[in-house]
């Protein structure tokens, strides 16, 4: 068995607006504890974590304590997911999810210290 290696984008636009991109990113603190400094350096404006980080405790540490993003959008969400954030598990009524194939999000830059 291979080990898998995910790798995490995080691409900043005309050196003003970040986004990051997890892909299939486990949510063990252990992978980005040891990177805070390279975290610290830039705000993140939007992430799109996978939408299991929004029911992990370690996911939502990680996401509130380590990335610190503007907005966050689970993404990798699967097809039986209601759109409809009531209709959902608890853990995902107050979450923003991709849930329709195509769907997009307007990218809004947050206020910098």
């Amino acid at each position: 068995m291979l080990d898998v290696q995910n790798i995490a984008f995080r691409i900043t636009l005309q050196n003003v607006t970040t986004v990051l991109h997890l892909g299939d990113a486990d949510t063990k603190d252990a992978h980005y504890e040891g990177d805070a400094e390279y975290w610290n350096k830039r705000t993140i404006d939007m992430a799109f974590p996978p939408y299991w980080y929004f029911s992990s405790k370690n996911g939502q540490y990680v996401l509130e304590n380590r990335l610190r993003p503007g907005h966050a959008v689970g993404i990798h969400v699967p097809t039986d997911m209601p759109a409809k954030a009531q209709d959902r598990p608890e853990d995902f009524h107050n979450r923003d999810l991709f849930t329709v194939p195509g769907e997009t999000r307007a990218v809004q830059e947050i206020e910098r210290e």
